[in-house]
């Protein structure tokens, strides 16, 4: 399989704006990981969060730092690419079956994120409507659905390249397959779905607490 760059790919490459894009991921895929060690440290030390939760935002973060280290990785290619290999077309390209672990990471750790919401969100209910949900009971919920959130992200990457023959070449490892058809964007429409879920159910119980403290 050829690793040539076409035109296109050069042509992407070369521009500042794609470098600029790839400058601030891996700026931030820094800042993720400095703030999650501070994160970590208030979270284990001084949160006042039962140990129920602190399973689902710890699992949070794992997935976060995880998902900023695969593409960090990725964009320092990239950057690299950009100002040392642009005379080298032919060894620009990554073969897509090289690349398939790390897409597969990047899809599994960012659903992985948008799930551990959903999971925040149902213990946040749960607490809300159930008045016996601490302690062991609340430990042994967060723990389930951390295995389901878990288990659901893990699977997330097989899915999108089901029956892929993975036989191109892409430019990054972020770059989906071009066999892929629709379904990198039935993934992200999902993800979209989920998170705006995510959002409205949080709207309503923040608003629902409010009103029994006003009560």
């Amino acid at each position: 399989m050829s690793t040539c760059a076409t035109q296109y790919d050069s042509d992407r490459l070369a521009s500042w704006n794609f470098l600029i894009s790839q400058s601030v991921d891996l700026a931030t895929s820094f800042i993720t990981i400095i703030a999650s060690v501070f994160a970590i440290k208030l979270l284990v030390c001084k949160s006042i969060f039962q140990n129920s939760t602190k399973i689902l935002l710890l699992l949070n973060l794992w997935y976060a730092n995880l998902h900023q280290v695969i593409y960090g990785m990725e964009a320092a290619i990239v950057i690299y690419k950009h100002f040392y290999m642009q005379d080298k077309p032919c060894s620009l390209l990554q073969l897509e079956s090289d690349c398939a672990p790390y897409q597969k990471t990047l899809l599994g750790s960012a659903s992985g994120m948008i799930l551990c919401q959903t999971g925040l969100i149902l213990e946040r209910s749960f607490a809300t409507f159930l008045p016996d949900y601490k302690g062991k009971t609340s430990l042994i919920t967060d723990t389930s659905i951390a295995i389901i959130i878990f288990a659901m992200s893990s699977q997330t990457g097989q899915v999108v390249y089901w029956d892929n023959p993975l036989a191109g070449a892409v430019l990054a490892c972020f770059v989906f397959p071009k066999q892929s058809g629709s379904r990198p964007l039935n993934y992200f429409f999902v993800c979209t779905v989920v998170a705006l879920l995510n959002l409205t159910v949080a709207i309503v119980l923040k608003r629902y607490n409010k009103k029994l403290e006003y009560q």
